[in-house]
């Protein structure tokens, strides 16, 4: 952004110096059209693009008149609203080619993942998104996807008792089919902004940026009630009833595609119960098998249902939790820390306490990771993450370290 700003803010000179002391309006619509170029490669938002594209006629606009170069600052004006609608639909194509370019490689991530329902119907909702920008790119209202949000595939599932059975909380499931209607009515206001054959640049631009957020959201959803279904099913720690160690890899692959898919972040959390052989050495095994069914009990009762919970070995643990940034993620955890600490264990009439220290690691996913090889990456975090608790330890333990 440091970079593009100042390459804009270079243009400014050579765009006033022209239009005052050349007059020459000619080469405006390039160097506008290059303003635009650049904000689009640096990926900086429509909204601030807007900005600055007023910005800069307003100053040229102030300097005419101060010259009271009159003709030219009415010329200005005329040039400025023509250059809005050029730059608006360079934007707009060019999100829409980026977006279906995304879906693409979103495609080839669900593919790996075709066995799972939750994600044949976030396969449906990308291809439903792709086709509505298509419409907009070739302002063809036949290309506009379904419009009655209980025709798809994916509306007709949620009045089953088979998708209440499986989101069982009312209230999500509430929101979801209101999320849900809420992106095809996007396609209904499409269909009438196309019909209409009018220039619409900027309201496009907005339903379809809704349309690919709505289409997001309710991709996590579904990857998390993926998520429970996996885990309902997977082989379970005998002691502690979390995950097995032996699932890792897998969960962690899908997990990290998923958030890939859906460009949102995910957090990688490595747990160890401090001095744990003393608990051993000084209670015996039994009751230090006791503390860790405490503590995976801790971890299920404050964690989602969704989150992942592994016993990585001994009284490690691993934790994914999908779809939450580091902050919020580090509170939930500091609740459970803070638990942990204030609990008695009672063992043969003998009372343990016990504390914890973490290690968080937050992970933002890219979407052009989908064509590589990711396999490495769950190294990566186990180390960082691993860094990260052992400097928890080093500087007093019960704590967590980000």
């Amino acid at each position: 952004t440091k970079l593009s700003n100042k390459m804009i803010k270079d243009l400014y000179p050579e765009i006033i110096r022209l239009t005052l002391f050349k007059k020459d309006n000619s080469n405006i619509e390039y160097l506008v059209k290059t303003l635009t170029e650049v904000y689009i490669k640096f990926n900086i938002p429509y909204d601030v693009l807007n900005k600055e594209f007023t910005y800069l006629q307003r100053t040229l606009l102030y300097l005419l008149l101060e010259y009271k170069d009159i003709p030219n600052a009415i010329n200005i004006i005329n040039i400025f609203e023509n250059l809005h609608i050029v730059v608006n639909k360079i934007f707009l194509d060019n999100y829409l080619k980026i977006l279906l370019d995304n879906n693409e490689l979103r495609l080839k991530t669900i593919h790996s993942n075709i066995n799972d329902e939750m994600m044949l119907y976030y396969e449906a909702h990308i291809k439903w998104v792709s086709n509505l920008a298509l419409s907009i790119l070739n302002r063809d209202i036949h290309l506009v996807p379904e419009t009655d949000h209980e025709k798809c595939q994916f509306g007709k599932w949620l009045n089953t008792e088979h998708s209440k059975n499986i989101i069982q909380d009312s209230g999500e499931y509430r929101n979801l089919k209101l999320i849900h209607k809420k992106l095809h009515d996007i396609s209904k206001i499409v269909s009438n902004l196309l019909e209409a054959d009018e220039i619409h640049t900027h309201e496009y631009l907005t339903y379809i940026h809704k349309a690919e957020n709505i289409s997001k959201d309710i991709g996590i959803k579904l990857s998390n009630f993926s998520n429970q279904i996996s885990m309902n099913k997977a082989t379970k720690d005998p002691l502690t009833g979390v995950l097995n160690r032996e699932l890792l890899e897998k969960l962690f692959i899908k997990e990290y595609e998923l958030h890939a898919t859906t460009q949102s972040n995910m957090l990688f959390v490595m747990c160890d119960l401090d001095h744990f052989k003393k608990v051993n050495d000084n209670y015996g095994h039994v009751a230090g098998d006791k503390v860790l069914k405490t503590f995976a009990s801790l971890l299920q009762e404050q964690l989602r249902a969704t989150d992942i919970i592994i016993r990585y070995g001994g009284e490690e643990f691993i934790l994914i939790l999908p779809s939450v940034n580091l902050f919020q993620g580090a509170q939930i955890l500091d609740i459970v820390r803070q638990k942990l600490k204030n609990k008695i264990i009672v063992y043969e009439d003998q009372e343990i306490q016990v504390t914890v220290s973490m290690g968080v690691i937050e992970l933002n996913p890219d979407i052009k990771e989908i064509e590589i090889d990711i396999s490495n990456r769950l190294e990566e975090c186990i180390k960082k993450a691993d860094a990260l608790l052992y400097k928890a330890k080093h500087n007093g333990r019960d704590r967590i370290e980000v």
